[in-house]
């Protein structure tokens, strides 16, 4: 079993955006605390001289801050996504989309668009989806065996189209061979007749 798991090929993730995430967040956690400040003043300022503006810029410079934790954790958030995707498959390395849907208690269509994405933006290196977008392959190893099995299987469906189609050729040649032999015999019956008379 320690030669099965040496052979078997490791799953790639790489964490993308993650440390962008953390960036967002803390610049976004300073930047919100100095913001929510600037909005307090601005806000008693205004209540003192009625003044607008300061108090505008103040809260969207917060909501912009805000919106920089929110990108920063929905990055982390993805990694994490991604590494229990990857947990998942296992050393199958391979997964059903739906599969993952039920563990991760969300809609099928939620998974896939999440898994194109990370596929997009490469945290799964080596991530493929199979023809159907049924199937998460997360190494290239598996990905080749599956075109190699795809390729084998529309040989075998070629094959047994070709054979089908010959079957139908060779009925058809039987049944004009009957239909030319039941001719010929009513021809020469008739021939018969036509001499008796």
């Amino acid at each position: 079993s320690v030669n099965k798991a040496k052979s078997l090929p490791k799953i790639k993730t790489k964490k993308v955006g993650n440390v962008a995430g953390v960036l967002l967040m803390v610049f976004g956690g300073i930047g919100t605390g100095f913001a929510s400040i600037a909005v307090i003043v601005t806000l008693i300022l205004f209540m003192a001289q009625k003044m607008v503006m300061p108090v505008f810029w103040a809260g969207l410079f917060l909501a912009g801050f805000i919106f920089m934790i929110q990108r920063g954790a929905m990055r982390r958030n993805r990694i994490k996504r991604a590494e229990r995707y990857a947990a998942l498959c296992g050393d199958k390395s391979y997964i059903d989309i739906e599969e993952l849907a039920q563990h991760m208690g969300q809609s099928k269509r939620y998974v896939l668009k999440d898994v194109k994405k990370m596929i997009k933006l490469g945290i799964f290196p080596e991530g493929h989806l199979d023809e159907q977008e049924s199937c998460l392959m997360l190494t290239d190893a598996t990905f080749k065996e599956y075109l190699k099995l795809q390729k084998e299987r529309k040989v075998l469906e070629m094959e047994e189209k070709v054979a089908r189609m010959q079957e139908k050729q060779k009925a058809k040649g039987e049944y004009l061979t009957q239909r030319q032999k039941e001719s010929d015999k009513s021809g020469r019956q008739g021939m018969i007749y036509e001499q008796t008379d």
